[in-house]
């Protein structure tokens, strides 16, 4: 993996500038995971959403480019961020849950009323869910449950 120069958004040496907006991904959860992986995604060229439920992070990134809170010093210039998870979720290809494990099952519950056939779920998430079976599989059932196949 490459690592990527302390300046503001700037690509290793070497790297070409990828073309712009490949995928829209959502990223939920805005926190030392979620923006790091939405700061990578950012500078392949990717258009990204991001969604948070906690002010500060939502004003430090709306106003100054980046994460005071859990990403200090590292630029997400042009991640569009919000805290209503169905404009995150609006135009998006790819659903990134970077949310802690002990509130996963309840962000899918709350996004799948909004989630399209298309949709692709990606989990973040670390541990196991209630029941002790792993929380893809509580994702999966979930889904199943409401006759929809995402990937």
């Amino acid at each position: 993996m490459h690592k990527f120069s302390p300046e503001k958004g700037k690509l290793p040496k070497g790297i070409s500038k990828p073309r712009k907006n490949m995928a829209h991904i959502a990223v939920l959860g805005l926190g030392n995971w979620g923006s790091a992986i939405a700061r990578l995604w950012l500078l392949e060229g990717h258009k990204v959403k991001g969604w948070t439920i906690e002010q500060e992070v939502y004003e430090s990134i709306t106003m100054d480019g980046m994460n005071n809170k859990y990403l200090p010093e590292h630029s997400l210039e042009g991640l569009e961020a919000t805290m209503h998870v169905e404009e995150a979720l609006d135009g998006s290809e790819i659903i990134v849950l970077a949310v802690p494990s002990s509130v996963i099952l309840n962000v899918v519950e709350d996004i799948i009323p909004h989630l399209r056939p298309g949709h692709v779920l990606l989990d973040l998430a670390k541990g196991l869910a209630p029941g002790k079976r792993l929380i893809s599989e509580a994702i999966h059932q979930m889904l199943d449950e409401k006759n929809m196949h995402n990937p």
